[in-house]
C-alpha cells in the first residue's frame, strides 16, 4: 500500500491536502511577484469560495472538515490571469468543487480534479478570459513540491515522466535546436498538479504509463505542435484524461488477466 493509499484508507486526507499545499507555496509566492496584487485577491477569493463549499458539504453530511479546498484555491489563483473579475472567479471555483469533487463525497471519492473543472468552466463561459501563461519562474519554484511530492508519494511518477519524455521527444523530432528547458518551463507545473493528480489519473502501474503517453499526444494536438504550450491545451488534457482513465485502466487490468490466463493456461 502506497502513502496515498494509506493516508485515504486512515482518514488521513488532510495530511494529504497540508503536503500538497506546501508544494504550492513557492509558486503562488512566484506568481504574486510575477503578476502582483491581482493574484492576491485572486487567492484569497478561490480559496474562501472552495473552502466554504467544502464546510458547507461537510456540514450537511455531518463530515469533519478537511480543507482540501486550499490547494484548488492556491492552483486556480497560479493558473488564471490578474486581470479576471472576482465574480468570475467565484461563479468557476464554486461549480467547479461542487461538480468536480463535493458531488462525489470530496477529494479520493471521484475522478475529476477540481481545479481543472473550474479552469474549463471558466474558459467555456467566459471565452474572452484568459489563463496565466507558464513562466520559467515557477517552473523552478515547481521543483521543490515535486520532489516533496515525489518523496510522499503523492505523485504518480509514471504518468509525470512519460508525459514529459514523450512532449521533449516530440519537440525535439519536430526540430532539434529546441531549447529543452522551455519546453519544460511550459509543461512541467501543468503536468505535475493537473494532469498528475493522484486523484484524478489512473491507478495501475500499465495504466498510467498509457495515460502519460496520451496527455502527451494530446498536448501536442491542441497546441499544433509541441513547442508552443499553452496553459489552456493543458487544462483540456488533463479534463480528457481524467474522463478516459477509468476507461484505461479497465484496458489494462482485462490485458494483463488475457495474459496471465495465456502464460498459466
Amino acid at each position: 500500500m502506497n502513502p496515498l493509499q494509506q493516508y485515504v484508507r486512515s482518514g488521513g486526507i488532510s495530511a494529504v491536502t497540508v503536503l500538497q499545499a506546501l508544494a504550492l507555496v513557492a509558486p503562488l509566492a512566484m506568481a504574486i511577484i510575477d503578476r502582483g496584487s491581482g493574484t492576491v485577491q485572486i487567492a484569497i477569493t478561490s480559496i474562501s469560495v472552495c473552502v466554504l463549499w467544502e464546510i458547507l458539504f461537510a456540514s450537511t453530511r455531518g463530515q469533519h472538515w478537511s480543507f482540501n479546498g486550499v490547494t484548488t484555491g492556491i492552483l486556480v489563483a497560479i493558473l488564471v490571469s490578474s486581470e479576471t473579475s472576482l465574480w468570475q472567479i467565484t461563479i468557476a471555483a464554486s461549480l467547479g468543487m461542487v461538480i468536480g469533487e463535493l458531488i462525489f463525497g470530496g477529494r479520493g471519492f471521484g475522478f475529476l480534479n477540481a481545479t481543472v473543472v473550474s479552469l474549463a468552466i471558466l474558459m467555456l463561459s467566459f471565452p474572452s478570459t484568459s489563463l496565466a501563461p507558464a513562466t520559467a519562474q515557477i517552473a523552478l519554484a515547481t521543483a521543490p513540491g515535486l520532489v516533496l511530492l515525489y518523496i510522499s508519494g503523492l505523485v504518480p511518477w509514471r504518468v509525470l515522466l512519460t508525459c514529459l519524455g514523450l512532449v521533449l521527444a516530440f519537440a525535439l523530432l519536430e526540430d532539434a535546436t529546441t531549447d529543452v528547458g522551455s519546453i519544460l518551463a511550459g509543461v512541467v507545473f501543468g503536468v505535475t498538479f493537473l494532469v498528475a493528480d493522484p486523484f484524478a489519473c489512473c491507478q495501475s502501474r500499465t495504466g498510467q504509463f498509457l495515460q502519460g503517453a496520451l496527455a502527451a499526444v494530446l498536448i501536442v494536438v491542441f497546441n499544433n505542435g509541441p513547442t508552443s504550450i499553452s496553459t489552456q491545451s493543458l487544462v483540456q488534457t488533463a479534463l480528457m484524461c481524467s474522463l478516459i482513465a477509468p476507461l484505461i485502466d479497465q484496458i489494462s487490468i482485462v490485458i494483463k488477466l488475457k495474459l496471465r490466463g495465456r502464460n498459466y493456461g
